[in-house]
């Protein structure tokens, strides 16, 4: 067997996305096939990946004073009866502990979907006075959802690790604000860390968290496969589960401040609770109308407006959150910037940065000399940093000036007639009537959160390479990996590293010795460059930082050529055939999204394979791993009638030309198609009909097959 066939990815990804994707998470040593379908086996370089996103997203909701939990995974069936709205997504999925040994349980317990049902109780429990408040809890953990559909590694699994947060506030304001600063630090995750543009919106009625008042999402596309995926969310829950698991405080202030609005009948100390449990809730539900609108109202308990004489006290139900992101990040990341040779990693995110390999090593050749040049270049990668936007090489956020600056961001038009969908937050206007809930349009915009301040620098150097940062960043030194096996020649080195992704390979021999010389290879795009050992550190921590630019760029410019917009319900089609995303003017009724699924014969995502039938792409555990059992295989047959040809599609005319819909002969929507989000960066459209409905259209929808 040759090296290439052993390490090599020997499907092409434009010919078989699926097969590709599977060999490349598989001979990267990102996962290995498990013998329960729809779990896999998570190795070093992935868990790298997913705690450094990890260490990213925790400093972030520290300074929102989020504080760390973990709950058990088990959930009791009357806990989960309590949420039946909410639970009715997840029911499916449910996988139920029923016995132990030989002995049936009484009652049986679940193991966790999601932890509203777990946590939640316990608020009810903890929160007594307004003063409790905020309450701001995030977990690490695993969860597990029997997915019935098809399973792929990373993007739908019955097992992954997530993080999910749960906050309650005492008003609304509040809460809305959080949810869109959690929904920043989840695009700064996929932009600063992994390279990846995404799309700020809102989520259709349709597409909501069950329960939610409102989803916010950032959407990511895979242009190798023509589909989009949900990156991450934040939910607005209003106080929808907090009426459910009775999670009520005490809020005092004057009469008539629109807390306890004069229904004082309920209110005492703690969690006093009426006999009539209906009677309790109606009157704190109205005990809570009038609080958004009343500009006298001020509860924040940091707040000197509390040391008011108080005359009044009411129980008041919390404005709640829920947020979280998963190990799909790496599953996108994975598809996206991959290639024919296998898997391209961000630098940030790479367990190692840069690969080192001797060469012109031979048998009776004093080697010495090479590896002590080696050796000088190695001490200054642990003695130096890889850089932070302050410049002295702290990891946490390397050098994302161009983010913000560059021109080569700010400067990118139209996506085909249509304003760009950029990354920042912006109010969708008349939210009222995208929602048809009051209840969305007080949501205000947030800009990034990000830490603009000059910064202080000391430095002490060790023989141990410890660094000392005023700004509180954890210094980090260059990650690199010196190859020196013997038993292997250099190409066989190259290959293997080639197809793990490593950011840079600096090849070493006595050329570079003999002038003072280091010739590096970027894996990103091949680009080979001759660099003089001098300030080595510096060059390469610029050589990462501009691997990470070039890759953020090269996936803007792939998504936003196939993102389209459309006025006609026939050129929607046409589109989403062709594997594009597209824009539409779009009413945003439930009942014409309804109408879109129905004649589209699916009920929201699909899996990985095909656009006619749904496979489970662990079928390659047969191939990859002879213990797998046989229900992780499927049939191998593929589906080969889909369409591939996207002749022309970015030159084409994006204007509508096809006149009404009614009259066009394409009447069945594609498989897996829905309403992505309706992007917060928006435009006008009241002079425009629905692409479906034909009705008033009030904003543009994003539409596309989703995973």
């Amino acid at each position: 067997m040759t090296n290439q066939q052993k390490f090599g990815i020997s499907i092409k990804k434009e010919e078989d996305f699926s097969e590709w994707y599977c060999q490349v998470v598989t001979k990267s040593e990102l996962i290995d096939y498990y013998t329960i379908k729809g779990c896999y086996i998570m190795r070093p370089l992935s868990l790298f990946i997913w705690t450094k996103i990890k260490d990213f997203f925790t400093k972030k909701i520290q300074k929102l004073n989020v504080q760390e939990y973990y709950f058990p995974m088990l959930v009791t069936k009357s806990s989960l009866e309590k949420e039946k709205d909410h639970i009715e997504n997840f029911a499916p999925e449910l996988a139920w502990i029923t016995s132990y040994g030989n002995v049936l349980l009484d009652n049986p317990v679940a193991i966790r979907p999601t932890s509203e049902s777990i946590m939640y109780p316990c608020f009810s429990k903890w929160l007594r006075s307004h003063r409790d408040l905020p309450l701001k809890v995030n977990q690490w953990c695993n969860i597990l959802r029997w997915e019935v559909k098809s399973t792929t590694p990373f993007i739908r699994a019955r097992e992954f690790l997530w993080q999910e947060g749960h906050t309650a506030f005492l008003t609304k304001e509040e809460s809305d604000k959080e949810v869109l600063q959690i929904l920043d630090f989840y695009s700064q995750i996929y932009q600063e860390l992994l390279a990846i543009p995404v799309i700020k919106g809102i989520k259709s009625e349709n597409e909501k968290f069950g329960g939610a008042l409102y989803t916010t999402t950032v959407e990511a596309f895979i242009p190798g496969s023509g589909r989009g995926v949900q990156a991450a969310t934040s939910h607005s829950l209003g106080t929808n589960f907090s009426r459910m698991y009775d999670i009520k405080v005490t809020s005092e202030g004057n009469i008539g401040n629109g807390i306890g609005g004069g229904e004082g009948g309920e209110g005492g100390e703690g969690k006093n609770k009426s006999k009539d449990k209906n009677k309790t809730k109606s009157k704190s539900k109205d005990s809570n109308t009038n609080t958004k609108d009343n500009p006298n109202t001020n509860n924040n308990p940091n707040n000197t407006n509390n040391n008011i004489p108080l005359k009044h006290s009411s129980d008041s139900f919390v404005h709640q959150n829920s947020w979280g992101i998963t190990t799909r990040t790496i599953g996108i990341s994975t598809m996206i910037h991959s290639d024919n040779k296998g898997l391209v990693l961000p630098p940030k995110v790479a367990m190692y940065q840069v690969v080192i390999i001797p060469c012109g090593i031979t048998v009776g050749r004093d080697s010495t000399p090479l590896f002590r040049y080696i050796q000088t270049i190695t001490k200054e990668f642990e003695g130096g940093y890889v850089g932070c936007g302050c410049g002295e090489g702290c990891e946490d956020s390397m050098d994302n000036t161009y983010i913000k600056d560059s021109k080569d961001i700010k400067d990118i038009k139209d996506i085909k007639d249509s304003k760009d969908i950029k990354d920042n937050t912006k109010d969708i206007k008349d939210s009222k009537d995208i929602k048809d809930s009051k209840d969305i349009k007080d949501i205000k915009d947030i800009k990034d959160s990000k830490d603009n301040t000059t910064h202080t620098h000391t430095h002490t150097h060790t023989h141990t390479h410890t660094h000392t940062h005023t700004h509180n960043h954890t210094p980090q030194p260059i990650r690199y990996f010196l190859d020196d096996k013997t038993n292997v020649s250099p190409g066989y080195k190259y290959n293997y590293w080639e197809i793990r992704g490593v950011p840079l390979r600096i090849e070493i021999g006595f050329k570079e010795l003999n002038n003072n010389t280091l010739t590096v290879i970027r894996r990103f795009d091949g680009k080979k460059i001759i660099l003089e050992n001098k300030n080595i550190f510096k060059k390469i921590k610029n050589e990462l930082n501009e691997i990470h630019r070039l890759m953020y760029l090269k996936a803007l410019k792939e998504r936003d050529e196939r993102i389209i917009r459309v006025e006609s319900y026939y050129r929607f089609v046409e589109e989403i055939e062709n594997g594009n995303c597209v824009l539409v003017p779009w009413c945003c009724d439930k009942e014409c999204e309804e109408e879109l699924k129905r004649r589209g014969g699916v009920e929201g995502e699909v899996g990985m394979d095909s656009n006619k039938d749904s496979k489970d792409i662990s079928k390659d555990n047969t191939r990859d791993n002879k213990n797998n059992t046989s229900d992780n295989t499927r049939d191998n047959t593929r589906d080969n009638t889909r369409d591939d040809t996207r002749d022309n599609k970015n030159t084409r005319d994006n204007k509508d030309n096809t006149g009404d819909n009614k009259n066009n002969v394409l009447t069945t929507v594609p498989l897996g198609v829905k309403c992505m989000c309706i992007p917060y960066d928006n435009e006008d459209v009241s002079d425009k009909k629905c692409f479906n409905c034909n009705k008033s259209a009030k904003s543009l929808g994003l539409f596309g097959r989703s995973y």
